[in-house]
């Protein structure tokens, strides 16, 4: 099996050590909206439902933006990451903002070696593709392994079945070999990929939410922003709630 993980270890190994910010260290970019950023928190919290008993894992927790964010709504976080240097970051995320109930583990989401259902909740942000499908599906139904049947699992992927993702598969596979371009490792998967992937772990996505309905690759920041600020005001029904860049997926174990 071909793997990514080492060429994401190495990157995120560079990126860590670097001046940048730990948003873009996280993001690969500074383009943060905050309206989008804030309904994102809100709708991921509304979902997650977190309490002040659940202990909660955040799978590729990169420098520790998610702590803050999540701490003062329960027991406990451990944060996992590949790279070395990003939980280095982390570390200081989590003393600088004196944050007491959050601990970190190197490690690899494809073999995390939970098997004891420890964790009430879990997240995994913009972490699945960075793996080829064979690793997504097996760092899923880790994920699934190492969390309570009664708990939680939110996923937030990048989704080819939407403009953004059918227009960058067209820069990748016929404009980037023309200019000789070097393609990065990442994979955008359908909502339906994602589905049959839970499902065949043990799982059922019971939600189904996403943004980014009208983006497209190497689009203007100006033109973005705007795009953003009127998907806002879109009532969004199944159709479209499967159809964003960024797919957010509700996760519960089947029992």
């Amino acid at each position: 099996m071909k793997t990514e993980e080492n060429y994401w270890k190495k990157y995120w190994g560079i990126i860590g050590k670097s001046n940048c910010s730990n948003i873009e260290a996280d993001r690969g970019t500074t383009c943060v909206y905050p309206h989008i950023s804030q309904w994102f928190e809100k709708q991921f919290l509304n979902n997650l439902s977190p309490r002040s008993t659940d202990l909660l894992l955040d799978a590729g927790c990169g420098t520790g933006n998610n702590f803050c964010k999540f701490s003062k709504h329960v027991k406990g976080i451990v944060g996992i990451d590949i790279s070395q240097t990003m939980v280095e970051r982390a570390k200081e995320t989590v003393t600088s903002d004196k944050l007491t109930n959050c601990s970190l583990v190197i490690g690899s989401l494809v073999n995390l070696g939970v098997k004891n259902r420890l964790f009430d909740k879990a997240i995994c942000i913009s972490v699945l593709q960075y793996l080829n499908d064979e690793e997504c599906a097996k760092a899923i139904k880790e994920l699934l392994l190492a969390t309570k049947k009664s708990g939680t699992i939110i996923l937030h992927v990048k989704n080819l079945s939407s403009l953004y993702g059918i227009s960058l598969y067209f820069v990748k596979k016929c404009l980037a070999p023309l200019i000789n371009r070097e393609i990065t490792p990442d994979y955008y998967r359908t909502a339906n990929w994602y589905e049959k992937c839970v499902i065949k772990s043990g799982g059922r996505v019971i939600e189904f939410q996403s943004f980014g309905l009208f983006n497209l690759s190497h689009m203007p920041r100006s033109i973005l922003k705007w795009l953003l600020k009127t998907e806002m005001k879109i009532r969004k029904n199944k159709f479209l709630k499967r159809r964003g860049v960024n797919l957010q997926l509700t996760i519960k174990i089947s029992q």
